[in-house]
Parts: structure tokens; sequence; C-alpha cells
């Protein structure tokens, strides 16, 4: 509808696999209303997190530079 704001929510996806970063994209995106930004380790999660305020984070544990217990 013309002038309505469209609220999206946002997921913050961090995993080192660009497959399963891709995976959970798709999928979170896939059922609308969801947009999805990547990370491939917690450092880079934590950049990330500087600029945006995700409404959810899927995050891998065991990755390299900062794991997700690090990140967490």
């Amino acid at each position: 509808r013309e002038g309505e704001r469209v609220f999206m929510r946002l997921v913050l996806a961090i995993d080192d696999s660009a497959v399963m970063r891709q995976m959970v994209k798709f999928t979170v995106e896939s059922t609308g209303g969801y947009r999805c930004i990547e990370a491939e380790d917690g450092q880079a999660a934590l950049n990330l997190l500087e600029q945006h305020e995700p409404d959810l984070i899927i995050s891998d544990i065991n990755m390299p530079r900062m794991n997700g217990y690090e990140f967490t």
C-alpha cells in the first residue's frame, strides 16, 4: 500500500561457511518480513553490531578468530 511503512525484522547469521550463511539467509528471507546480514566469524559480527541491531542472531560455535562462545 502506498505510504505504508514496511517493517522488516533483521537476522544476523554468523558462520565461517559461506554455504551455511547462504542457507540461513535463503531460509530467513524466503519467509517474508525478514532481512538477513552475514558475518564469517564473531569478530566480523561484532563489527556489524556497531551499525545494526538485529532482532535475532544465529551463530555457529566452531569458527576461527572468534568462536560463537567468545562472541556471545
